[in-house]
């Protein structure tokens, strides 16, 4: 399979099952009111939408994303699949040499991924950013974004001519790489909306044969009535992956937490906005199982651990803007930026919870007593147990400081902060969710069945300590570990101690 001699044409076929909430914003907004919009929300920010309506990733985004997990993967072989930017080179003209910028276009075509739902379902997703000195909403801070609902799905198709066996044996690997776990496109990847999963990928070709076949017909058919299946070993083939392809997030930090609530924890649903349920449940996905189930929004968890980062900046000295440039805006990400901290949603492992009717009053501050028409109730889930997780990116710390000493002294001093923030996190001192102030979303963390994973180049890159895997009770009692998280503790202190000498 892997000889020189061309295939005429290549055909790759798959579904792209979306298993959390996706959006690939247009930077416009909705024409429709947003069903909160009395409350202050706004109009939801829109999404890419065929003629007909239906979402749909667009062609660049899928390429972009699955360009960037190969990262220097396949070398001559991705940049002719692919093709390059502008890159130096020499160019003889009327027997002189002169240096040029040559850039090439690839030879794979990505077209749009349609929805094949005739149905398709939307939600629409409410935030707010929380004010780190009262811990509450932000003033005028609420935003609505919508989204095609988790259990999308869209057709994935890719075209090429006249690739080699090689060429062909390298998509294959790739595109096998790529579906060995979910993926994430489009908008808020790094709170855990856009996760995708490939299924039923297949890969079709036309040799000269078939290309001569669909020539010779009178009233020339589709291509498509002559391409047939490719005889790929899979399994041969998934064992050369690991030669073939190196993705950029294998080196990588994961941690895997189980989360433990004693009290009541809530986090409001946009299903049942105008109502005063505020029950946090969504539609859970696993292949066509649609179930309902408790979560945590990754975005969520995201703004609780930048809101207890940037306090502690704060504490220790750093102003806001340079908080922001050093840490904030590399770990958690801005606008143009994205972080290197990612967090996926946090739900109930098995989709079973105790549901119960909490009830509440507001109290008039001038009586002292319950006000007139001011009782609520809401329905909480009761000692839960939730599962997620979170993942550190190496290789976009390196983007964002730089493959240097000051840039890796910089990483690691970014360690240390999130060293910081988890401390606090384990002790109860962030709570998540509504009533924070009642006692409310205060999790413990299960050290005993959480766990830590490096990425393979990870752990042979010297970069954090080989011991740093394994069962977070394990870990956090190497010596090891504790001497590289104080080492990162106190980097930390060297770069804000040089800041403000600054």
């Amino acid at each position: 399979m892997a000889d020189g001699t061309p295939i005429n044409r290549v055909l790759v076929k798959a579904d792209v099952f979306a298993l959390t909430p996706l959006a690939v914003r247009t930077g416009a907004q909705e024409a429709a009111e947003t069903p909160n919009d009395d409350a202050g929300s706004g109009k939801p920010l829109a999404i890419d939408l065929d003629i007909l309506g239906r979402p749909m990733i667009p062609a660049s985004s899928f390429r972009g994303v699955f360009r960037a997990f190969l990262g220097t993967s396949g070398g001559p072989v991705a940049d002719m699949l692919f093709g390059h930017g502008p890159r130096a080179a020499e160019k003889e003209t009327n027997g002189q040499t002169r240096q040029v910028q040559v850039a090439r276009g690839g030879k794979l075509e990505f077209v749009n991924l349609m929805s094949s739902d005739k149905d398709p379902r939307f939600e629409t997703f409410c935030q707010t950013a929380i004010d780190n000195a009262t811990r509450t909403a932000g003033d005028a801070m609420l935003r609505a974004s919508r989204l095609a609902a988790a259990g999308t799905r869209f057709s994935l198709e890719i075209t090429a001519d006249s690739l080699t066996g090689a060429e062909i044996e390298f998509l294959a690997a790739a595109l096998l790489a790529f579906a060995a776990e979910p993926r994430q496109v489009g908008a808020s990847a790094s709170t855990g909306a856009g996760l995708i999963e490939l299924q039923d990928l297949q890969l079709f070709a036309m040799d000269e044969t078939a290309i001569a076949a669909w020539l010779s017909e009178p009233d020339i058919p589709s291509w498509r009535d002559y391409i047939r299946k490719y005889p790929v070993d899979m399994a041969a083939l998934a064992g050369a992956i690991p030669g073939l392809i190196a993705p950029t997030d294998e080196d990588d930090i994961r941690i895997d937490l189980v989360l433990d609530f004693d009290a009541p924890f809530l986090v409001a649903t946009t299903d049942t906005a105008g109502q005063a349920d505020l029950a946090p449940f969504e539609f859970s996905i696993s292949h066509s199982d649609l179930r309902s189930v408790v979560r945590l929004p990754g975005s969520s968890m995201k703004g609780a651990w930048r809101a207890q980062a940037s306090r502690i900046l704060n504490t220790l000295g750093l102003g806001a803007e340079d908080a922001e440039a050093m840490f904030l805006a590399p770990l958690f990400g801005d606008v143009g930026q994205r972080g290197a901290l990612e967090f996926h949603h946090f739900k109930v492992d098995d989709g079973a919870f105790e549901d119960r009717i909490q009830e509440f009053v507001a109290i008039d501050r001038i009586t002292g007593g319950a006000r007139s028409g001011a009782k609520f109730n809401v329905r909480r889930p009761d000692s839960l147990r939730l599962k997620g997780g979170m993942r550190l990116r190496r290789d976009r710390l390196v983007a964002n400081f730089g493959d240097t000493e000051n840039g890796r002294d910089h990483a690691q001093a970014c360690i240390g902060l999130l060293a910081l923030v988890a401390r606090d996190f384990g002790e109860g001192d962030m709570p998540l969710g509504f009533g924070s102030r009642k006692g409310f979303g205060v999790p413990t963390v299960d050290l005993a069945a959480s766990v830590m994973e490096l990425g393979v180049a990870g752990s042979q890159s010297a970069w954090l300590p080989e011991q740093m895997q394994g069962p977070l009770a394990s870990v956090l009692e190497l010596a090891e570990v504790k001497a590289f998280l104080d080492g990162a503790v106190a980097e930390l202190r060297r770069q804000l101690q040089r800041a403000a000498a600054e």
